[in-house]
Order: C-alpha cells, then sequence, then structure tokens
C-alpha cells in the first residue's frame, strides 16, 4: 500500500512501543551511560576531550530513548537564548572584575604617583 499524499513529503519517525522495544532502548541509554562512565578518567584529565561531544544531542537522544514527554526539554529556540543571556552576563562580570582592578590599580598607584610628582617638583626647585 502506497504511503498517502499528505504524509509523503514530511519526515516521519515511526518508535515502537512494544516491551521489547523499550527494553532495547533502554539497553542503548545503557551504553551511553556507561561509555561517558569509561570515559571520565579521560575527560577529567584532558577536559578538551568533551568538545568532541554534541551534548546537546547526547541530553536529546536520551530523552528520546527513556521516552520522555517533549516538554520537558526546551525547544532550540529557548535553549539557545538561555545561552545566550548566560554568555551576556558572564561577559558583564567579566567586564565588572576589569573595571574593579583597574580601580584598584589606580588606587594604588595614586599616592606613587603623587610622591613621584612631589619628588619631580622638588629637583626642580633645588635646581
Amino acid at each position: 500500500m502506497p504511503i498517502p499524499q499528505i504524509l509523503s513529503k514530511r519526515k516521519l519517525q515511526i518508535q515502537y512501543s512494544s516491551q521489547i522495544a523499550k527494553a532495547q532502548r533502554a539497553g542503548e541509554a545503557d551504553d551511553i551511560t556507561r561509555g561517558f562512565g569509561i570515559m571520565a578518567p579521560f575527560l577529567q584529565a584532558q577536559p578538551g576531550l568533551l568538545d568532541m561531544f554534541n551534548g546537546e544531542m547526547v541530553v536529546k537522544r536520551v530523552a528520546r530513548i527513556m521516552d520522555w514527554s517533549e516538554d520537558l526539554i526546551r525547544s532550540k529556540d529557548e535553549f539557545e537564548q538561555i545561552k545566550a543571556q548566560k554568555q551576556q552576563q558572564m561577559m558583564q562580570q567579566q567586564q565588572m572584575m576589569q573595571e574593579q582592578h583597574e580601580a584598584q590599580v589606580t588606587k594604588d598607584a595614586g599616592p606613587v604617583a603623587l610622591e613621584a610628582a612631589r619628588m619631580g617638583q622638588e629637583e626642580t626647585v633645588g635646581q
């Protein structure tokens, strides 16, 4: 029997819900968990290796395997918006820290600069 035309242009994802299918998906989730457990010491020793993984896709895969309700995972737009907000907050915090550092340096350098200016004036007067 051919696919109805209304469905022919859509991408369908069929997920079986039998006990055997659920057990197979649970096995896949266990494999992911075991894999990360095995790699944990290497990832701790070389954190750069984490960049090899697409964390967003891992979360989505596990959520799909575990048959979680879609409303538990944020949409791509929501996720990107939250990520952008956090990045902006981090940049603001870094800027504030830089300004505090500069203010402290100026404060600490003030007496030194004043003393240097006085010494320069004394030398000029003494000549």
